[in-house]
């Protein structure tokens, strides 16, 4: 492989969330378990892990079978990965501001420690931040508005009892408040960390299995950094940093795809 490009970035990927990543990214339509091991010995990945992870996944119904060691992508429903297979369209979920505040309320110690945990990774994955009194807000400026959002914590594993409402009207204070919740200039340095990040990546690919593993691991990183934006209105902080490496991770998925053409052709 070539030189590391901002390792640091990175993690390991294990044998689960390769597989996934395989299957979400269209790679292809169906796998046989010979390429997945291949693909997974370039990630340093050993045949253990990834029969281990194709069996629970198969068992799970994340994958389905289409013949005597060829897999498919299953139908269970997966938010998480629903929304990083269209990060393009992620900050379209935009709309245009009226001030008003989307709260949520949950009692921490009227849930198990794990659904708890649970429950605030959702909220922090939709763009809450909690205030000093314990309620998490976020503005009232994604499609769908209270509603779409209360179904769409529920579905990534947040506590059903937790009260999603609209709020209206609020001080001008708590307004302030409220919008200094949001880290909006680290905001803005992850983003153009992650597209100098893609640029470094293109300046020192490799070729073959080397672009293959490099692709997806930085591409990887750049979806999560895209995802992780809360999507906060103009009013509060700049958006264009994010279109902007939106645009920059489309121009690499191009190159990152025909370098696993070009890798898959070698299997």
């Amino acid at each position: 492989m070539s030189d590391p490009v901002n390792n640091r970035n990175k993690e390991k990927i294990s044998a689960r969330a390769l597989v996934l990543d395989l299957f979400t990214t269209g790679v292809r339509n169906t796998l046989s378990s010979n390429d997945i091991r291949k693909i997974g010995h370039a990630f340093g990945l050993s045949d253990l892990a990834l029969r281990t992870a194709l069996t629970r996944l198969r068992a799970e119904g994340k994958l389905s079978t289409a013949g005597r060691g060829i897999y498919a992508a299953g139908a269970m429903e997966d938010p998480v990965r629903e929304r990083a297979a269209v990060w393009r369209t992620h900050p379209r979920r935009r709309i245009a501001w009226d001030g008003s505040w989307i709260c949520a309320a949950i009692k921490p110690t009227s849930l198990p420690r794990t659904r708890w945990r649970r429950t605030q990774w959702a909220l922090e994955f939709n763009g809450f931040r909690q205030d000093e009194t314990g309620m998490w807000v976020r503005p009232n400026n994604l499609r769908g508005g209270a509603g779409q959002m209360a179904g769409d914590l529920v579905a990534l594993g947040a506590a059903s009892a937790m009260l999603t409402a609209q709020l209206d009207h609020v001080s001008p204070a708590h307004a302030r408040r409220f919008g200094a919740l949001w880290d909006r200039d680290g905001l803005a340095r992850s983003h153009e960390d992650a597209i100098g990040m893609l640029e470094r990546s293109l300046q020192h690919m490799g070729a073959g299995e080397a672009a293959a593993v490099e692709t997806l691991l930085t591409g990887r990183e750049a979806i999560r950094r895209i995802l992780r934006d809360p999507l906060l209105p103009a009013e509060i902080a700049e958006t264009a940093t994010l279109d902007r490496l939106v645009a920059c991770m489309d121009a690499y998925d191009a190159f990152g795809r025909s370098a696993w053409t070009d890798f898959m052709d070698q299997l």
